[in-house]
């Protein structure tokens, strides 16, 4: 009798994440007209008032309908087009309309059953791997903070922290799901691959709740990092009801890897301290390598080795409600600060020791940055505002200098790799146009010359094909290349109009 209710229970365990598993999809995201969508996660379907929906992350998808595509893939395979409803760069999460989706059973939101994560809870985690449509079922994953600190998305107070659980590079936006009860835990967002020096570790000994017996845990790799289903559920609905994001992303410097993000009006970007031109903090990568499979850091955010600065600016073209009512007055002077073409360089914070003396705190990234300004309502930001005088058209000046010293330095390595003609005929314009510009005769070059040779669709053949085999070969390095040459034409307009 006993193994007959065992049997029976198995069962009924199968035909749960059979169900389950159905309403777990491929999301992909691209450009429209191109077949190959590089941006590529999971995400959960639902239904609300007769529409289907799926939430999945952020960092999968780019934001923006207009000349993007958004799609899923059903677990047998068949694929629906979807609409953005919203994407939100502060709480990692994004929602799309599925269209002509039919005779699907799933939940509508309302019924959807959630849970609190409690510590040791066993973990069931769905989602789909980058490069397969095989969706992966990993139930080995274990609770090992149900309220983690240990990420740096502005918009999520706390996270849920699984250890020992599968998770690859694509699964990003799959869901996580309580192993016993099958309710629904969270969003897959981030991992981190490596604990960060400095932080308090928090392994330990807990009970293995399949055998019962207790098990140290002595691994700390590939913790997965999850956006609790309370908090996401809550965002669903807010996001229904029309309201806007909290940070957008530009989806053309998304396929830069440009750490900028528009908020409450205002431009953010990360530029290193050691040149103006060279931005850090931003590589999550296409479809989303800083999500499941990325790298390594809090959140599998990379850890930049050098403090940033963040250039803030005036933003008249994205929609975005402020996240912090608590620093509204800070954020409005600082778009009283930046009218007029003005920029404000944020150099980090400043704030008092517990002696009252004064201290400075760097921050590593934008992540870093809106984290700190959330979390320490003590810290002030320490800016430094650039007006239109003759001083900031030197240092604007020296930025573009610097972004076309970097070009140059990168396009002549590369040269040395290839040997296709017409991809080093290229690289050797691209170095001898970064070099001019890197002089006092900047002002010989036409912005037409750098949009010219940054045209990948250019109607010379040699060009062209020039610039497929380096995406073909070189793909970081090209995409950092098109990055640099982007910032450059855009100092160079700066400069000039």
């Amino acid at each position: 009798m006993k193994k007959i209710i065992m049997v029976l229970v198995c069962m009924a365990q199968w035909n749960l994440w059979a169900d389950v598993g159905d309403s777990i999809v491929k999301v992909s995201s691209g450009l429209c007209g191109r077949a190959d969508k590089p941006y590529r996660g999971s995400g959960m379907l639902f239904q609300h008032e007769g529409k289907v929906w799926v939430v999945s992350s952020e960092h999968v998808v780019l934001h923006s309908n207009a000349e993007n595509c958004h799609g899923i893939q059903l677990r047998d395979g068949k694929e629906f087009a979807a609409i953005l409803k919203s994407a939100d760069w502060g709480t990692g999460l994004a929602l799309l309309e599925v269209m002509g989706v039919e005779n699907l059973d799933l939940v509508p939101l309302e019924e959807l059953k959630i849970a609190a994560a409690l510590k040791h809870t066993a973990t069931v985690i769905l989602g789909y791997p980058y490069a397969l449509s095989q969706l992966i079922e990993d139930s080995q994953g274990y609770v090992l903070s149900p309220s983690s600190p240990r990420h740096l998305m502005p918009g999520v107070e706390q996270v849920i922290e699984i250890h020992q659980a599968h998770g690859e590079f694509g699964m990003s936006g799959g869901s996580v799901f309580d192993k016993s009860t099958g309710a629904w835990l969270g969003v897959l967002s981030h991992q981190y691959l490596e604990l960060v020096h400095g932080k308090r570790t928090q392994v330990e000994s807990f009970p293995a709740f399949d055998d019962g017996a207790s098990r140290e845990v002595v691994e700390v790799q590939n913790h997965l990092l999850v956006i609790p289903s309370a908090f996401a559920k809550a965002w669903i609905l807010e996001s229904l009801a029309g309201r806007a994001p909290s940070f957008v992303r530009d989806p053309l410097l998304q396929w830069y890897k440009s750490p900028v993000v528009f908020a409450g009006g205002l431009k953010f970007e990360a530029v290193s301290t050691v040149s103006d031109a060279i931005s850090v903090g931003g590589s999550e990568g296409i479809g989303g390598s800083e999500g499941i499979g990325g790298s390594e850091g809090i959140g599998g955010q990379p850890q930049p080795q050098m403090p940033a600065m963040i250039k803030v600016s005036t933003d008249n073209e994205h929609h975005s409600d402020w996240f912090l009512p608590e620093r509204q007055e800070w954020v409005s002077k600082l778009v009283e600060a930046t009218r007029g073409h003005r920029v404000v360089s944020l150099r980090g914070f400043a704030y008092r020791d517990a002696n009252g003396k004064m201290q400075r705190k760097d921050a590593y990234s934008l992540e870093d940055f809106f984290f700190q300004l959330k979390h320490e309502p003590s810290y002030s930001p320490v800016g430094l505002k650039l007006g239109v005088d003759e001083n900031d058209l030197s240092l604007r000046v020296k930025a573009l200098q610097d972004c076309a010293a970097a070009i140059f330095k990168q396009s002549s390595a590369l040269k040395e790799k290839v040997s296709d003609p017409a991809t080093r005929e290229l690289l050797g314009d691209i170095a001898e146009l970064s070099e001019i510009l890197g002089t006092d005769d900047w002002e010989l070059v036409a912005i037409s010359d750098v949009e010219s040779l940054s045209d990948t669709k250019s109607e010379g053949v040699a060009q062209r094909s020039a610039w497929q085999a380096l995406f073909s070969s070189y793909f970081d390095e090209a995409v950092e290349m098109m990055r640099q040459l982007y910032a450059l034409r855009n100092s160079l307009k700066a400069l000039k109009e």
